[in-house]
């Protein structure tokens, strides 16, 4: 089992001792040996709240040095940068038991909490990183099946399997197969704060049975097309999709949302096709206003 942070990607290997200027100056402020990440947090809300902070031209420039500090601090400690936004979730991920599979093109980590709240199961996130591939349907599925649903003396579902996307895309077809693994599974789908899911990667986030995209989070549809290279070998794309594809995308829109939403969503997907351009929704309240999400 490897022991790290599942919301950063590779704790970066970086010290207080690199900063310069006003960023020094926060570093020496703010931190002494044996300074915990509640103490650490705690003074972050301490120059937020102050008027004036010694050294600093301003109370942006304190709040932003102050910030950056306070993010590479964490790290150092082994912590995720964004602790301070919720301490009681990210102290319980830094406990859980997790692993780390590198397939191709594909990083996928698992987070498994057992709590005394689960009479069966337990609490587990999926992370997938990378591009989505026949790969991502097969190993989400496989560990869908390793980490059931946290459940009560009665069967209940407590805490659903949570899987967890991060992705520029990948082929359609796959984004299909591993939205249907995710809905089979009745887990819920999870796009975080600062994060991106598109093209394939948003078909496969509505196969969640809970859908949920946090407040900086993105989702970017677009039209399916083919690509390939022109004589000068410069990549282009052909958006001239049969209609039986396309309408096997707008059946996969309706199974997945229902008829409202779905027709509405494969409206606004045939707006765009770009393999770099599309429609965006970012945060919880635009995604559940469109049905994207199940709440906000």
């Amino acid at each position: 089992m490897t022991r790290i942070e599942i919301i950063i990607v590779g704790i970066l290997a970086v010290t207080i001792a690199g900063f310069a200027g006003s960023h020094a100056r926060a570093a020496k402020i703010i931190y002494q040996p044996g300074k915990t990440p509640t103490q650490i947090c705690a003074r972050m809300v301490e120059v937020r709240n102050s008027p004036y902070v010694s050294g600093f031209s301003s109370q942006l420039e304190a709040e932003q040095a102050y910030l950056e500090a306070t993010e590479l601090e964490l790290q150092r400690q082994g912590y995720s940068p964004r602790y301070c936004e919720n301490p009681q979730k990210y102290e319980a991920v830094a406990k859980a038991d997790q692993e780390v599979y590198n397939i191709d093109t594909l990083r996928v980590t698992t987070a498994s909490l057992k709590t005394d709240i689960c009479a069966s199961g337990g609490v587990h996130i999926i992370f997938l990183e990378g591009t989505i591939s026949p790969d991502s349907s097969f190993a989400i599925e496989k560990l869908l099946k390793r980490s059931p649903h946290c459940r009560n003396k009665s069967g209940e579902i407590i805490v659903a399997t949570t899987v967890q996307l991060e992705s520029d895309g990948g082929y359609l077809d796959d984004g299909y197969k591993l939205g249907k693994s995710i809905r089979k599974a009745g887990a819920t789908a999870l796009i975080e704060n600062e994060t991106w899911c598109a093209s394939s990667c948003a078909v496969a986030f509505l196969g969640g049975k809970t859908r949920v995209v946090e407040d900086t989070g993105a989702i970017m549809f677009h039209a399916p097309y083919y690509s390939g290279q022109n004589a000068y070998g410069k990549k282009v794309i052909d958006c001239e999709i049969p209609k039986a594809e396309l309408a096997e995308m707008n059946d996969y829109y309706l199974e997945m949302v229902g008829k409202e939403a779905g027709d509405r969503l494969f409206e606004r997907t045939m707006w765009y096709c770009s393999a770099e351009d599309g429609w965006v929704v970012t945060g919880g309240s635009a995604a559940e206003l469109f049905d994207i999400s199940t709440q906000r």
